[in-house]
């Protein structure tokens, strides 16, 4: 009977969890999609990747996207070219829409993420706020329709962040450390076992918020 009883708490758990992630997302999918695609890409910070993804469909340079002059553009990796050719792929053209989509997708991850650190660090209600706040902020918002690279370089913090909450805390460390000496005749390695020993993640380990589920 007893195993029944927190079997049933587990799944109810669980249902709330998953409702609350789906009001999340639906709300998110709503806010951050208002208008979307009527921004006006103007200025040169606006218009140079989705040049570059025209580039790319055009004249399929992934690996060196060029400018209209010709001239391949080296000051920023590829990344957000790629994404936008691919949401443009369907169409054959790059339009407004297409070159925003990615920021507008990569926006939606930031707040799962968030989410997910609230959750795994404090409770799913703090996971919940966490996200709520996040994509009603301006910044997150005019990134989540902007066809530069800075929502995706948001993600890739909050993604890092997540990551070193997994390791601390969901055992992660354990396993990373215990793999390390098989690599122990380089030195990156070395230096990232370090890393994961060094006395602040330490601390951090020993914090109450480690002890929650």
């Amino acid at each position: 009977m007893t195993e029944l009883r927190w079997l049933a708490r587990t799944a109810m758990l669980r249902v709330r969890d998953m409702s609350r992630l789906a009001l999340l997302l639906a709300v998110s999918v709503v806010i951050l999609s208002f208008n979307f695609g009527s921004r006006l890409l103007l200025t040169n910070d606006d218009t140079r990747f989705p040049v570059m993804a025209r580039d790319v469909l055009a004249h399929g340079h992934w690996l060196l996207p060029a400018l209209p002059d010709g001239q391949p553009h080296l000051a920023k990796p590829p990344l957000v070219v790629w994404l936008m050719t691919l949401a443009s792929w369907p169409t054959g053209s790059v339009s407004v829409r297409t070159a925003v989509l990615p920021s507008l997708l990569e926006a939606l991850g930031v707040v799962l993420v968030t989410y997910w650190i609230g959750r795994r660090l404090f409770n799913p209600n703090v996971g919940l706020v966490g996200g709520l706040v996040t994509f009603t902020t301006v910044g997150v918002f005019s990134l989540a329709h902007s066809a530069m690279p800075d929502m995706a370089l948001l993600l890739a913090l909050t993604s890092a962040m997540a990551a070193y909450v997994a390791m601390e805390f969901d055992g992660l460390r354990t396993w990373l450390s215990r793999s390390m000496p098989s690599l122990a005749s380089h030195p990156w390695p070395k230096a990232l076992q370090d890393c994961f020993h060094s006395p602040s993640s330490s601390s951090i380990r020993s914090s109450p918020m480690a002890s929650r589920d």
